[in-house]
């Protein structure tokens, strides 16, 4: 008995572009099982898991001085990623800082003053977040010392770089 006869059937019975068919759909299938059977929820606890105390800092730079007001409420606040609360992270802490612009002067001379409408922010951020690859998750955002990052909690979004990181590596 040949496996595909003259007919283009296989063992004379199945159609090989029923078999492909066939092959597809169930492929279709078994992706739309595993995405949505809860699947993701079993790694989403799973790398909860695997999370690590640690705290880093970031430092906003020319920050207006009305939206520093409202970042210093912030303290307390946890963090947001994708639209989602990220468990166990929280602001800890937020320090203004003066802002200098440069300016040259009448005379050509380079002049540096301290901006009446900026100014710099260090904020800190403490908790829980999963070590993976060598590098903290923070919601979406790998967590590296001289990093640009994101902070963002419901009320405040913020781009940053990081600065300090400290944890149980």
């Amino acid at each position: 008995m040949k496996i595909i006869d003259e007919k283009g059937r296989l063992f004379g019975k199945l159609n090989l572009i029923d078999l492909l068919v066939i092959l597809l759909i169930a492929a279709i299938a078994v992706v739309a099982v595993v995405k949505y059977t809860g699947r993701d929820t079993e790694l989403k606890h799973y790398s909860a898991s695997l999370n690590r105390p640690m705290e880093y800092s970031v430092v906003c730079r020319m920050v207006y001085r009305d939206a520093a007001e409202n970042a210093k409420q912030e303290v307390g606040k946890q963090l947001m990623a994708g639209g989602e609360l990220v468990e166990g992270c929280f602001i800890t802490a937020v320090e203004e800082r003066p802002y200098y612009e440069s300016y040259v002067d009448a005379s050509g001379t380079l002049q540096h003053a301290e901006s009446p409408d900026f100014c710099d922010l260090v904020i800190t951020v403490k908790g829980e977040a999963p070590y993976v690859d060598e590098a903290y998750q923070v919601g979406t955002q790998e967590v590296r010392i001289g990093k640009a990052h994101i902070l963002k909690t419901v009320n405040l979004e913020l781009n940053a770089i990081v600065i300090s990181l400290e944890g149980a590596e």
